[in-house]
């Protein structure tokens, strides 16, 4: 067996868990696709989603540099079109199987603190007319925001994100902390 020289994972390692994250990623698109009519899978969803994140890009641009991508109205529309219960119901699956990855590595033996928080991405179009836009602390010229809660676990001086779940109004806010707890 080679032995690595530092800890930077193989060609092999790096694939494997590209598909692993995008097999996870299509858990999550809870919306459906018209196999027949669509010119794009879920797949090549996942994958635009996945290198816009990698690259910090936006979804614009990575569509227009990849040879099979929808383009961002298109999934922006097929985002805004799913299901919130459904949306829920997959984020409260991940978590769970998060937990057990965490338990099953011995990661939560003792009692770790968790972090529920919200973030503010800061939004510049016309926020009327786009669900899931909420009102925040003016920045950077835009007082927009699409927000979302994260729950995170506090282990071994690392943050863990467990789950990210989009909020369509501060309003729902107490419902969801107390949902994902």
């Amino acid at each position: 067996m080679k032995e690595k020289k530092n800890n930077k994972p193989t060609r092999k390692e790096q694939r494997g868990l590209y598909r692993q994250v995008r097999r996870e990623i299509e858990k999550l698109l809870t919306y459906d696709i018209n196999k027949r009519r669509a010119r794009f899978s879920k797949e090549d969803h996942a994958k635009s989603l996945i290198i816009t994140s990698l690259l910090n890009a936006f979804a614009e641009g990575i569509s227009k540099s990849l040879e099979k991508a929808p383009s961002a109205d298109t999934l922006l529309a097929y985002i805004k079109s799913q299901n919130q219960e459904k949306l829920m119901e997959a984020f409260e699956s991940q978590l769970k199987k998060s937990v057990c990855k965490l338990k099953k590595r011995r990661k939560l033996w003792k009692r770790v603190s968790i972090a529920i928080d919200w973030t503010d991405e800061m939004f510049y179009g016309d926020y009327k007319n786009t669900p899931m836009v909420n009102g925040t602390k003016p920045k950077d010229g835009s007082s927009h925001a699409f927000q979302f809660l994260t729950v995170a676990v506090l282990v071994d001086g690392e943050r863990l994100v467990l789950g990210v779940l989009p909020i369509k109004s501060r309003t729902e806010l107490p419902t969801l902390t107390l949902r994902v707890l």
